[in-house]
């Protein structure tokens, strides 16, 4: 079984595609990303219809469930829910170790709670250890692709993906801070630059409404 030490620096220098669930990813086409270095979480891959290099969740479940046999799982060994051990079977899953006594929630900070060696960070939601995962990984540029911090026509899920109920209104707001520090934290320790991609020729979202967190 590979370790996370192992994946240390073996996307060296390249561009990292990290895929969330947000509505924008479904406006991408699923043949966007043959050729590309990809991460999905959670679900987002198997209900969009690609492959990805990567499946990373703080899920059990969602690994068991989500992860393709030519991909390779990346989760802790404690589930985030349930904190029990992982106990499926798949081979290729790399358990990552995790301090829980970092908070996930709106106090989470990782200049205050950083990760323990051999870890990645334990954010407020998948998609802060799946970056933080393609910055170990060596990456130069981690474009995010659906990790929307917003709702695109009402909606903050693209179509087909489990869970379409919008989150509490005070979860949005934590996850765009969140996602801000983090990105500032690992251009400090990593060098690494992190964009998000726009699915629209330019910012008038040619006919779609956006709406974001204040």
């Amino acid at each position: 079984m590979t370790s996370l030490a192992e994946l240390r620096h073996r996307w060296y220098g390249e561009t990292a595609w990290v895929v969330g669930s947000g509505a924008t990813t479904g406006l991408i086409s699923r043949g966007f990303f043959k050729g590309k270095r990809t991460i999905a979480v959670n679900h987002v891959a198997r209900i969009a219809g690609f492959t990805p290099d990567i499946l990373f969740s703080h899920y059990h479940k969602d690994i068991a469930d989500s992860l393709d046999p030519q991909s390779l799982g990346v989760t802790f060994r404690l589930d985030t829910n349930t904190l029990q051990p992982w106990e499926n079977h798949p081979r290729n899953v790399v358990l990552v170790d995790v301090q829980y006594d970092s908070p996930p929630g709106p106090a989470w900070d990782p200049y205050q709670f950083p990760p323990a060696p051999n870890s990645l960070l334990y954010g407020s939601s998948s998609i802060h250890g799946a970056i933080h995962l393609a910055a170990h990984m060596g990456c130069q540029f981690i474009v995010l692709v659906g990790v929307d911090c917003g709702w695109l026509d009402g909606q903050h899920r693209f179509p087909g993906y489990p869970d379409p109920a919008s989150p509490p209104s005070d979860v949005m707001p934590i996850w765009e801070s969140h996602l801000r520090l983090l990105k500032k934290w690992l251009g400090e320790r990593y060098g690494v630059e992190v964009y998000s991609m726009n699915p629209f020729v330019n910012l008038n979202l040619e006919g779609h409404e956006f709406r974001g967190v204040s």
